[in-house]
């Protein structure tokens, strides 16, 4: 029997990309007089190098930096509450001190983009949209001090911060690219982090309540990290403490991927696995954990390991290497029952019984709420009564006399019994040096299609598409 390909539509339905910039310039190149007024509902330009020292940002303004120019701010930035102000950054954007900004921010950053920084930022207003294509380089603290702002920070590349100090307001941070941070990341109740990307912490993470969603991989070095409150790790990558942890009661980590530990203090913080047996999560541990009533399960492995990178496994395994003393093991409907009702293992792997295969890295991101979402589909036209395909290829000698116009609604259409449609394929987009609007190409490294906007590329995703 022949296989055909039905009708092969591109229509990108549902694509909301954050980063659309006007085109139009009201003021070029101003001089860089002391005391500069950035103009209220007005979009500044800036194609040659400037550095200003004291200015003020009105409501409205938008300031624009081309590629290969630099704005320099010296001195004091600004703004006031209730004022809404923009930055495209498509060159760099260099402050010498640290701006202290009190209206709500558009900041975004395309690939050639630079933002950095010597002394930290604070922000306290009332909402945040930073959106990072490029390079963010803060030598100090990036602060979000108001209690009631909304912040909505998303990095596509690269992150560079001495210290995250999410504490206050409602925060939710998509990290796609790399986020290096060389002090604490400070998280409260109403974070949501979700990362399908890097993260590397060279201090401690204290989550302060917050939900972490985590798909790609996340490595915490140093000092003790506070798992207070309602604090929950959702790990479906890797997730790696070679620092102590400190848990609660109420604290959680789900882990159906691979979660490295050191020294933990549980205090009761569960640890859960998946619901589903054809899934396991998989705990290495280097110390014993002291339960003290935390619950275990179900489906989850644990073994002991001397060290890791590399990572050397201890000759003894077994649940009194793991434990200090016994956890309360719960089934998928949390009742307490024995190990093995449980589905709670120790070095399976040895062993060859896993019941599932270890996941160390899903190649999938969760959406701006931590959720996987289930895509809708239209369904598709196929009906006579649509309009005739005129354009078709083939790879068969012989196809039928009305081919392709008896295949409807089809922009082409593709007839092949072995053979499949196959776009450009390169290691990753940063080499495509000119990038033309509406290109698609599939990028080898984040393993999807991508799409160039003008400005930016993104993997194509399924959404709803009405």
């Amino acid at each position: 029997m022949l296989t055909k390909l039905y009708p092969f539509y591109i229509f990108l339905f549902g694509f909301n990309f954050l980063y659309g910039q006007q085109t139009s310039c009201d003021v070029t190149n101003p001089s860089p007089i002391d005391n500069y007024v950035f103009p209220a509902n007005k979009r500044v330009c800036f194609t040659e190098n400037t550095t200003f020292n004291d200015v003020k940002l009105e409501d409205g303004a938008i300031i624009h930096i081309a590629p290969n120019t630099k704005l320099i701010f010296n001195t004091n930035l600004s703004t006031a509450t209730g004022f809404k102000n923009g930055f495209e950054i498509e060159g760099s954007l260099e402050f010498n001190n640290n701006p202290n900004f009190s209206s709500d921010l558009d900041i975004n950053i395309s690939t050639t983009g630079t933002l950095s920084n010597q002394s930290g930022i604070t922000i306290r207003n009332n909402a945040t949209n930073l959106i990072n294509n490029g390079t963010v380089d803060i030598r100090s603290t990036l602060n979000f001090g108001s209690p009631t702002a909304i912040n909505y920070i998303e990095n596509n590349k690269e992150m560079k911060v001495v210290r995250f100090n999410l504490s206050e307001g409602n925060n939710t941070f998509l990290n796609k690219g790399r986020i290096d941070v060389s002090n604490t990341i400070d998280n409260n109740a109403t974070t949501l982090m979700v990362n399908c990307g890097e993260i590397y912490s060279l201090s401690s993470f204290n989550m302060g309540g917050s939900r972490i969603v985590n798909t790609g991989t996340v490595t915490i070095e140093g000092g003790n990290s506070d798992l207070s409150g309602t604090s929950r790790i959702e790990n479906y990558g890797t997730f790696i403490f070679n620092n102590g942890i400190n848990g609660n009661t109420q604290a959680s980590i789900y882990n159906a991927g691979l979660v490295k530990l050191s020294t933990v203090n549980m205090n009761g913080m569960s640890l859960e696995g998946p619901k589903n047996n054809s899934s396991k999560g998989y705990f290495y541990t280097r110390q014993p954990l002291n339960p003290n009533g935390s619950k275990v399960g179900p489906n989850l492995n644990f073994t002991k390991y001397d060290s890791y990178n590399p990572d050397q496994k201890s000759y003894n395994q077994g649940e009194n290497y793991v434990f200090s003393n016994l956890p309360n093991y719960v089934d998928a409907n949390g009742t307490i029952v024995n190990s093995t009702a449980a589905n709670v293992t120790f070095d399976c792997e040895s062993a060859g019984n896993c019941s599932a295969p270890m996941i160390a890295q899903l190649k999938k991101c969760a959406d701006k709420n931590g959720d996987f979402t289930t895509e809708c589909v239209k369904i598709a036209n196929i009906s006579s009564a649509g309009n005739p395909s005129k354009i078709g290829i083939s790879t068969f000698r012989d196809n039928d006399t009305n081919w392709p116009t008896n295949v409807p609604n089809g922009a082409i259409v593709l007839s092949s019994k072995e053979k499949g449609f196959v776009i450009s394929r390169v290691l990753n987009t940063d080499q495509i040096k000119t990038p033309v609007e509406g290109m698609l190409v599939y990028d080898q490294t984040d393993l999807c299609i991508k799409l160039y906007n003008g400005t930016t590329w993104h993997c194509i995703e399924r959404s709803c598409n009405e």
